[in-house]
């Protein structure tokens, strides 16, 4: 069953209970009644209003009995230290329209309602909505014209702004979020937007970096803007992402952005980057008459269909000694484009279609540049920045599922490996499997031979291996056939696969822990004496340990998570304790994502108690 059917089936059997306790004959009375007091069905004065009202206070006062855990007027709220204190009058908007509903308070100001929160005028979807038509590229006065038209509620383009506002936090956590250790394919491209920086109206580019996992699903991993790109600007983005997790890159497909190869190399020392060869064609192209056209693009397709280096090559010669005199300009396009045009013939039919484009970038910056071409410019960065992401998350939405975000002939390339080539490896150790958490002590090798830098000449192309792990997939029960995740790794190891697999897990483990500590506590040593190095690594040890002994207390997924997700999302949280009627509490953020799961590590750590005095 589909998500939509889902939710037809849910808003059905709603309706269905709904009719059962309010039958039509009650809804007779209320009519008849109304149309007897003159009283209109709609309006802010009007009966659909007075039922949210009503509907609203009651969902209140069943808040305020599970708050206080009695109901009004019970005996057993004697004694317990907390009771109703009248309510307060507020209008608050909703689809209904505007809406007056008191909200009952409680004697120790602990009560914080859930359907109409505190120092909030705004409930139901009215947020959502103004979100989404943002997203969709509507500005604050056009917004505003649409919720007063259609709901009748008054609000200005300050406050949708500051609506708006509240994704920035998210913003942050998502451009700093974990990514996966491997990417085998990353696209790179950028879309230009206007943006107004001291004082004068300046044209930037927003860069997105997507990437396609081991599973052939896209995600984008995150957007930079700036005015210029260069080398530095390149490797300040990679450097974030190696940052956030990512250790390795294949195939780096970008369009002739300045900066980013040597970037990238500098980087990831074995990726290969892939110009988009569409691009390329298109460039050259630019310069061929229209009466033309036809038959150079037929001399161009024997360069970048030939079978190898060699013969694009006496492609390019003959497409050259054809077209060269006429049009010098296109035999430069491809000249410039070479170095990075030709780790594309190393690759099989299957692979070169997937690579052969940045359409898959491209797809998702056409939609971006719907919501951005309506804006003559953005008043920051950050603006920019805010819409950008609304974008984004908007065609996540809209193309949720593996059928949207999947990656066209991904499988077919991954089936290069055939069954055959798979070995069972058994690890001595159960070690942990990275996507889920769970150990596991069983999975297969498979190796393919590569050749990094073979875009350079012999003395500097190295000869590795790039062996996929292959694990069953334990939340799939009851298929039809085996499905298993796919994990790639690069090595000059010189063992069999098997023994290979196992090294680079050992490996992979302590390297790990390394990484987490260099990226923490052991980021520098604090004196040039050894033995206060030596306590100061005890110290971040013991740290280490402490720090992954809470992810695991929190949730399956904290349990994998790196150090620096750790401290980000659950030690270093804003907090004030506070001391009312002589109580201790500890104030959270209201809108924390991991609320619940910092929670469930305070009772751990609770239910576990001091330790034990020594016998």
């Amino acid at each position: 069953m589909s998500e939509q059917e889902k939710v037809v089936d849910s808003s059905d059997e709603a309706a269905r209970r709904l009719a059962a306790v309010l039958p039509d004959e009650a809804i007779d009375n209320l009519l008849a009644d109304a149309e007897s007091s003159g009283t209109p069905v709609d309006g802010v004065h009007g009966l659909l209003n007075r039922l949210t009202s009503r509907v609203l206070e009651r969902a209140l006062e069943t808040e305020m009995t599970d708050h206080l855990g009695y109901e009004p007027g019970d005996p057993a709220g004697r004694g317990s230290g907390n009771s109703r204190n009248g309510r307060s009058a507020k209008t608050v908007a909703t689809t209904a329209g505007p809406v007056n509903v008191t909200v009952p308070r409680d004697r120790n100001s602990t009560f914080a309602p859930q359907i109409v929160p505190k120092h909030s005028r705004r409930v139901g979807a009215i947020e959502d909505i103004i979100l989404s038509l943002y997203a969709r590229g509507l500005s604050t006065r056009e917004i505003e014209a649409h919720l007063k038209e259609i709901y009748d509620i008054n609000t200005s383009p300050a406050l949708i702004s500051k609506i708006t506002d509240v994704v920035v936090d998210e913003i942050t956590l998502w451009q700093n979020r974990p990514v996966d250790e491997v990417y085998p394919i990353v696209y790179v491209d950028a879309i230009r937007i206007r943006v107004r920086d001291r004082g004068s109206v300046t044209l930037k580019s927003a860069h997105l970096v997507v990437g396609v996992d081991v599973d052939g699903l896209k995600d984008v991993l995150g957007i930079w803007i700036a005015a210029e790109e260069g080398a530095k600007f390149w490797a300040h983005v990679l450097t974030q992402l190696r940052n956030r997790g990512l250790r390795d890159v294949l195939i780096l497909c970008c369009d002739g952005l300045t900066g980013l190869p040597d970037a990238a190399r500098s980087v990831f020392d074995k990726v290969t980057v892939q110009t988009c060869v569409v691009h390329v064609i298109r460039n050259t192209m630019r310069f061929i008459s229209y009466g033309d056209r036809k038959k150079v693009a037929t001399a161009m397709r024997h360069i970048y269909t030939a079978p190898g280096v060699a013969a694009a090559e006496i492609a390019l010669k003959e497409f050259e000694q054809n077209f060269g005199q006429q049009y010098p300009g296109a035999i430069e396009v491809w000249k410039n484009a070479w170095n990075e045009f030709i780790p594309f013939l190393d690759y099989p039919a299957e692979l070169r279609r997937i690579v052969y484009t940045t359409n898959l970038i491209e797809s998702i910056n056409y939609q971006l540049r719907k919501i951005t071409k309506t804006r003559g410019h953005f008043p920051d960065d950050d603006a920019a920045m805010k819409l950008l992401f609304l974008g984004i998350r908007n065609i996540s939405r809209k193309r949720g599922g593996a059928s949207g975000t999947g990656t066209h002939g991904w499988k077919k390339a991954l089936n290069l490996t055939g069954p055959d080539a798979w070995t069972p490896v058994h690890y001595p150790g159960a070690v942990v499997d990275p996507d889920t958490g769970q150990l596991i002590s069983d999975a297969h090798v498979a190796e393919v031979p590569f050749t990094a830098f073979g875009s350079k000449a012999k003395k500097h192309q190295v000869t590795a291996r790039l062996i996929v792990r292959r694990v069953r997939d334990r939340a799939k029960t009851d298929e039809l056939f085996p499905v298993w995740r796919h994990h790639p790794f690069f090595t000059d190891n010189t063992e069999p696969t098997a023994d290979a697999d196992i090294t680079h897990r050992a490996h992979a483990i302590i390297e790990t822990v390394f990484a987490d500590l260099i990226d923490g506590p052991l980021a520098h040593l604090p004196s040039g004496r050894f033995a206060a190095n030596a306590a100061w690594a005890t110290c971040a040890a013991m740290t280490h340990n402490l720090l992954r002994a809470a992810g695991t207390l929190t949730s399956p997924r904290h349990a994998v998570a790196r150090g620096a997700t750790l401290r980000r999302q659950i030690v270093t949280v804003p907090a004030r304790l506070a001391r009312p009627q002589r109580r201790r509490v500890l104030h959270l953020p209201t809108h924390w994502p991991w609320a619940q799961q910092w929670t469930r590590l305070w009772n751990h750590v609770l239910a576990t108690g001091p330790p034990a005095a020594a016998a």
